[in-house]
């Protein structure tokens, strides 16, 4: 398993009208990226040579992120769990990853001058656009 994390980035959650629900400004987030393998093995009866060929498959990447609120029009935040939403995270270098991600354990404070702090776990829907 690999991880990338950086410290900018946004999430944008859009209401089915296309304008946007909620909006943050991410400033910190982490992806792990998992992929599953699939095993072929073979054996020769003749010679009795076992081999066995790993063959990459799907990917299963998660990860969290954390940020404050640009904006958010109509937000339950107790019915975010689940909700599908636009990720563009982007790393020191410049390099961004931007895909379509799933919210869980969605938590939501405001620790400093009415900020409002969002903390989410999420995992990767679909194809998720990197440079690896």
């Amino acid at each position: 398993m690999a991880e990338v994390h950086g410290k900018t980035g946004r999430v944008q959650l859009a209401a089915s009208s296309g304008a946007a629900e909620l909006d943050v400004n991410v400033s910190d987030w982490k992806i792990r990226r998992e992929t599953e393998y699939a095993r072929a093995r073979t054996f020769d009866t003749a010679s009795g040579i076992k081999t066995e060929r790993k063959y990459a498959g799907f990917t299963k990447d998660s990860g969290s992120f954390e940020g404050f609120m640009i904006s958010g029009t109509g937000v339950i935040f107790s019915t975010l769990d689940g909700t599908t939403g636009t990720a563009t995270f982007t790393s020191g270098d410049a390099t961004a990853y931007v895909g379509i991600i799933v919210l869980a354990n969605v938590e939501v404070s405001n620790p400093v001058d009415d900020l409002a702090k969002f903390t989410a776990d999420f995992e990767v829907e679909g194809v998720w656009t990197d440079p690896a």
